[in-house]
């Protein structure tokens, strides 16, 4: 466990915030189930139209870099208060299946708690993803969903109150998931802002976060929609 403290003695308050983490825990964990859920359905129900895709799309509508986004927001993690998030996105290689791309992700976030002990701790963790994503229509709006493993790249660092730190690193592999909605600002939707969250499910570090950014849709160049 990255974060691991010995018992306050006084057990009242430390009684208290571990109850509080607790409750944390379970409402990021519940959250995050559904966040993972959510694209398992949206490829559940996209499993029949999609033997029905338009045969006349063109090849390079199918295949090759589809685009790049870069957001930020917040983070709800398991351990540590809300933090500020980054993230960046690729969108490379539309399958032939409709609206189905590959999602290779980069998010940062950190934040910083005290521990029940007294002692500060400031927490970063370092988010490379690679997911399955499949877009669909809402009208004007377009929403999508995507599902795959990340790893974590976990740093904490701890300040006492003589002013020594100590810094513990680790590595864990999670499940990510992301429900997202986008709306274009130009015709053929080429450059788009859009909104989304990111569950996550790692050991000891299970967390959701909410991002908001642009997105510059290379797929919609010489397309007519």
């Amino acid at each position: 466990m990255i974060l691991r403290s010995t018992p306050d003695r006084t057990r009242g308050r430390s009684g208290a915030i571990l109850t509080r983490a607790a409750t944390l825990k379970s409402t990021v964990c519940r959250f995050g189930l559904v966040l993972l859920a959510t694209p398992c359905v949206l490829f559940a129900q996209d499993s029949n139209s999609a033997a029905l895709a338009d045969d006349q799309e063109s090849e390079s509508d199918r295949t090759g870099f589809a685009s790049f986004d870069v957001g930020f927001g917040v983070v709800l993690p398991e351990e540590g208060q809300t933090g500020i998030s980054y993230g960046l996105g690729v969108d490379v290689a539309n399958l032939l299946i409709h609206q189905t791309s590959i999602r290779f992700g980069f998010r940062f976030w950190t934040s910083e708690d005290r521990l029940p002990t007294g002692r500060l701790v400031d927490l970063d963790d370092s988010i490379l993803s690679i997911m399955l994503k499949k877009g669909f229509s809402l009208g004007r709006l377009e929403g999508y969903g995507a599902l795959g493993p990340g790893g974590h790249f976990i740093s904490a660092r701890f300040t006492d109150f003589a002013g020594e730190r100590d810094e513990r690193n680790g590595f864990r592999v999670g499940l990510e998931g992301i429900a997202g909605l986008e709306f274009p600002l130009v015709d053929r939707g080429f450059v788009s802002l859009f909104g989304e969250a990111q569950g996550s499910l790692v050991s000891d570090l299970s967390q959701v976060s909410l991002h908001a950014g642009i997105r510059i849709r290379f797929d919609r160049l010489g397309t007519g929609g």
